[in-house]
């Protein structure tokens, strides 16, 4: 079996001069709305532990693993409008349905890192503007 930042394919990354925000208002009005921040924020809270199974599952050399932790984290992303983290897991995720492994896994890892640390950041301001 190959290391996981060996293989040779990597993401097809669509890069644009544009960057997705960090959140997508999926209606009118809704991050006005203290239910849904409060849901958001629930969410949010929940991201880092999501991230550490991926990293664990990683570190073990688990691939199903890591592949299953990918999946759920980008269903949460998806499901709670956090646009620029789903849309980068849903292109790690999509090599990985593939059966390709990215040669630079890890540092992908680390920008999904990232993004997902300002994606809370984001969310944090937006609860505590309402408050």
């Amino acid at each position: 079996m190959a290391g996981f930042d060996d293989a040779s394919s990597q993401t097809g990354d669509h890069e644009s001069n544009e960057s997705p925000p960090l959140l997508r208002e999926m209606d009118e009005g809704l991050f006005d709305e203290p239910e849904y921040l409060t849901i958001l924020e629930e969410a949010a809270r929940n991201l880092p532990e999501a991230y550490r199974e991926i990293l664990q599952a990683r570190d073990r050399q688990e691939r199903d693993k890591v592949i299953w932790a990918i999946h759920n984290f980008k269903g949460v992303t998806g499901q709670y409008g956090m646009e620029r983290l789903c849309r980068r897991v849903t292109d790690l995720y999509a090599v990985l349905e593939r059966g390709e492994w990215p040669e630079n896994f890890s540092e992908q890892l680390e920008e999904i890192g990232r993004i997902m640390l300002d994606t809370i950041d984001e969310i944090e301001r937006l609860t505590e503007s309402d408050g």
